[in-house]
């Protein structure tokens, strides 16, 4: 075992396989507790290289000889040396300039767009020269072996020597200026397709963005002669070298916004902080304000008495038309979003309806967590079937508010170690607050209606229950007689706190920082009155999808609350052994 310098042991790898090297690599990446985003650098330096293996023993030996801090730093120099401290390549005097642009076909060779006014054509370097890459410096040169192979790293540090021998038209094309700019901020790469040097696809890879993607015309440039002339083509090593660093041009840009912020923070003072709503609020989620206002709530208790056939109906038209405005389904199969700030959910069981529509009805009365409004239920028998093969589902819908934000599973890769931990302190507080919510028959283990609660982990989500007791309900699992499983109070919980259930949104304030907060919970049909510690557990259930920074952000919400380790230890060891899978 080797130390790095911040005391983590380094683990000597297990050679068996490549696929074995790569994992245990991003493990030991994961322990070394890296401040984010280093750790995704490192990550991508693997995960990104020609030959991931060789990249991997590489990044072991580094580790190894404990100096993590050092090899971040060797990576994020060879980043920048294109980003930020490249320089570009000879450009084409006007002859070769025009033989480009007629090369290219008069359009843009990513999107493949004409210009516009505003958004004009340009030619532009495919990659800035890094030329601090020839400064003959060996970790930066034994690196970039590692990531780009011998034979290519060669070729690389040859051209960024000496670039004017290079021909113009080899790193030079025609782009829109918008274009331009994504691309050099890693949120478009073209993958070249396999067996072609000028057939590409093109992907939008941002990190997390709030802005909708470039317009693309043709998802397959070629990046060949259009006007069959015979000039020399872009090379295809600029572009996929541009390809492997993507995401860490957007990490190392992410890395800085967290440095600058950071001594903003270190120098702010009390009122400092002021901030700028990042959802400014439209007239479609003003409406949806107006139904949780007075005269709101009166036109709903009117609507209310009208027959279920109508607004059914009703209900339906509008599905139809958000399917139609946002896409069918595009968050959930369940859920769809409709126009004027709303959301239509669909059940396949009426008690589960039910229980979800009353656990909304708790938390907007008893708490101020934010959740979706609910705004009106219908729930109906199915239709008897005339064959057995043939078993309609009931209807059940309910309609509800929309909340604002994106899943925390989409954006927590772009926030900081001291984002998360706010995201963490609010959680606590929403936490503290449903185990508030007062329960009619104390001590009974049900849905929030007193009847049968349900759960994926339990017999694929058939109903169980109620009971009168921690004891009875843990003869449900595995391990039943652990202390784990026993002494718990009975709460009420969300039952599915995962993180494509937590809503977070990002403010700007005015001295350039940003924080980011949780914006709603959403998906209650689980929702009920349980041992204490099934929040808490049940959150961790699909922990191998997130990272360790997020999991642990998450267990810190609970430990105010509680030490559950025991608990969480003996629903591990249940789970590994089948148990809820």
């Amino acid at each position: 075992m080797a130390s790095d310098s911040a005391g983590a042991q380094i683990p000597t790898i297990n050679m068996a396989s490549g696929r074995a090297e790569i994992m245990e690599i991003q493990g030991v990446i994961e322990d070394l507790d890296l401040p984010h985003p280093s750790g995704a650098l490192l990550n991508s330096y693997v995960l990104e290289a020609v030959n991931p293996v060789r990249a991997a023993r590489y990044l072991h030996d580094r580790l190894k000889g404990g100096d993590a801090s050092v090899t971040v730093a060797d990576w994020r120099f060879i980043i920048e040396s294109i980003v930020e401290t490249g320089v570009p390549p000879p450009p084409p005097d006007g002859s070769a300039t025009q033989n480009i642009r007629k090369r290219d076909g008069e359009r843009c060779c990513v999107s493949g767009r004409v210009g516009s006014s505003w958004d004009p054509l340009v030619v532009l370097p495919v990659l800035a020269v890094p030329s601090n890459w020839a400064l003959n410096e060996s970790r930066v040169r034994d690196m970039l072996n590692a990531f780009l192979t011998p034979q290519y790293c060669d070729w690389w540090l040859s051209y960024a020597a000496n670039p004017e021998f290079a021909p113009v038209y080899e790193n030079h094309w025609l782009i829109r200026r918008s274009v331009g700019k994504a691309f050099q901020q890693g949120i478009i790469q073209l993958n070249r397709l396999q067996s072609s040097m000028i057939e590409y696809a093109v992907c939008q890879n941002p990190l997390w963005s709030a802005a909708p993607p470039l317009k693309i015309h043709g998802r397959y440039p070629l990046l060949g002669d259009h006007s069959r002339s015979g000039f020399e083509k872009v090379d295809a090593r600029f572009v996929g070298t541009h390809a492997r660093l993507c995401q860490s041009i957007q990490y190392l840009t992410l890395e800085k916004d967290f440095e600058r912020e950071a001594a903003v923070r270190a120098t702010r003072t009390p009122g400092d902080n002021n901030m700028l709503a990042f959802w400014a609020p439209t007239m479609l989620y003003r409406v949806g304000g107006f139904l949780r206002s007075l005269p709101g709530w009166t036109f709903l208790q009117l609507w209310r008495r009208f027959p279920d056939t109508i607004r059914l109906a009703a209900y339906k038209g509008l599905k139809r038309l958000g399917a139609w405005l946002y896409g069918d389904g595009k968050e959930s199969a369940s859920v769809q979003r409709l126009p004027f700030g709303l959301y239509l959910k669909r059940h396949s069981e009426i008690e589960q309806c039910h229980n979800e529509f009353n656990a909304l009805r708790m938390v907007q009365h008893h708490t101020y967590i934010p959740a979706p409004k609910p705004l009106d239920i219908i729930c109906r028998e199915a239709e008897p079937s005339t064959s057995e093969w043939d078993i309609p589902d009931p209807t059940c819908y309910i309609l509800m508010t929309q909340v604002p934000g994106q899943p925390i599973d989409q954006c927590h890769t772009v926030m900081s170690d001291v984002h998360l931990s706010e995201v963490s302190v609010q959680l606590t507080s929403y936490l503290s607050q449903l185990r508030e919510i007062p329960q009619g028959n104390k001590g009974l283990i049900s849905n929030t209606l007193g009847g049968a609660c349900r759960d994926t982990r339990i017999r694929g989500e058939t109903p169980v229950g109620p009971f009168q007791d921690e004891e009875s309900f843990s003869q449900l699992f595995r391990f039943p007689d652990d202390p784990g499983r026993r002494g718990h109070q009975i709460v009420f919980t969300h039952g599915d706190l995962n993180a494509r259930n937590i809503l977070v949104g990002k403010t700007f304030h005015r001295d350039g920082t940003t924080s980011w907060k949780i914006t709603g919970i959403v998906d209650w049909e689980f929702a009920g009155y349980m041992p204490d510690y099934w929040d808490c557990t049940r959150s961790m259930f699909e922990r191998f999808r997130w990272p360790k920074r997020y999991n642990n952000a998450i267990q810190a919400a609970f430990k105010p609350l509680g030490d559950y380790s025991k608990e969480l230890d003996v629903e591990i060891r249940a789970w590994e052994s089948g148990c809820g899978v």
